[in-house]
């Protein structure tokens, strides 16, 4: 089953056709996604990395996320992120695509697990476009061909992705924390040494 029979999938607005020029009055201001928002891993969008856009005119809804969407980058390293609660109405700009399911036969959080495999990076990377920036064709997503397992297969799977990528988030926040104690602890102690010299 392709991936289009599933999905809409469409590309990210152009950027310079919405955005306005110093002259013009704002129309509208969302939260923009950028490259550097996209967590590598496919974990998530850091709310933080996300920049201020005012436009010349409003954006239409088809290029503001919701709930449930994927939203995928086009350039390596190719990272797909099921969009949540906290992660509505965000712009995607043309680096980008949007895949938003459209059948009940499959659950988001699966897709977005399928596009996040290694093998399908592979892939991806392997019909990428001669470019400097490497970018895939929105193509190659209309084509992409699914197995499509039964919907409570495809929720497990999804289920046991996000708890792995949970778990792996919390090991590197205790190894940050683990770190950060361990230099305060040495730090303290340099500045007892008594001084030489």
């Amino acid at each position: 089953m392709k991936l289009s029979e599933l999905a809409e999938i469409r590309s990210g607005f152009v950027l310079s056709r919405f955005r306005r020029s110093k002259d013009e009055p704002a129309a509208a201001r969302y939260r923009l996604l950028t490259l550097s928002a996209v967590d590598d891993a496919g974990m998530t969008i850091d709310t933080d990395r996300l920049e201020g856009l005012e436009t010349k005119a409003p954006l239409s809804s088809e290029h503001l996320t919701r709930t449930g969407d994927i939203v995928m980058r086009l350039t390596a390293p190719y990272t797909a992120v099921l969009i949540g609660e906290a992660e509505q109405n965000i712009a995607v700009p043309s680096t980008f695509i949007v895949v938003r399911i459209n059948d009940e036969r499959a659950d988001p959080a699966f897709i977005a697990w399928l596009l996040n495999r290694p093998a399908r990076r592979r892939d991806i990377e392997r019909n990428t476009w001669a470019s400097v920036l490497k970018a895939v064709n929105v193509q190659y997503f209309n084509d992409l061909e699914l197995r499509l397992p039964a919907l409570e297969q495809q929720r497990l799977i999804a289920r046991v992705s996000s708890l792995v990528r949970r778990e792996a988030q919390l090991l590197q926040q205790l190894a940050d924390a683990k770190n950060a104690l361990a230099n305060t602890l040495l730090e303290r102690h340099y500045k007892t040494l008594p001084k030489r010299g």
